[in-house]
């Protein structure tokens, strides 16, 4: 195929729109590779070692042996979990060595959690139950 010189004129035009934009998107994976790929890769599994989600979207558990946020959100607060403790105990048959250790894990959960709602610390569900699915 023969170009004539418009027609590469034409095409010599496209270089400067094509390339600003190629590199645009080899920084932008190169970001979020490099930079971001700690906090995408920090992903849950449970007793089987099956993928059930990561600290970015939640799994949701549907059995009542589990806590549940209130809404669509993954997080509950403190006193939200302490007052499911009383259902999940009794579904799972905890004893209450078993019930002490969920209410450590609780607390634990709370302390070093960064995200507030309502001046209240927020605990992620999923990273809650897949603790608790590690008791028995």
């Amino acid at each position: 195929m023969n170009m004539n010189y418009s027609e590469k004129r034409n095409r010599a035009k496209l270089i400067p729109i094509l390339l600003p934009g190629s590199i645009y998107v080899i920084v932008v994976f190169a970001f979020l590779f490099f930079i971001m790929s700690d906090n995408l890769n920090k992903y849950f599994s449970d007793n089987n070692g099956m993928l059930v989600g990561s600290r970015w979207f939640s799994y949701h558990y549907t059995e009542d042996k589990y806590f549940h946020p209130a809404t669509d959100e993954k997080y509950i607060d403190k006193s939200e979990a302490f007052h499911q403790l009383i259902q999940i105990s009794r579904k799972r048959e905890y004893s209450e060595s078993d019930i002490k250790l969920v209410d450590e894990l609780i607390d634990s959960f709370a302390q070093n959690s960064s995200i507030l709602k309502n001046g209240e610390k927020q605990i992620n569900t999923l990273e809650l139950n897949i603790k608790i699915d590690k008791i028995r």
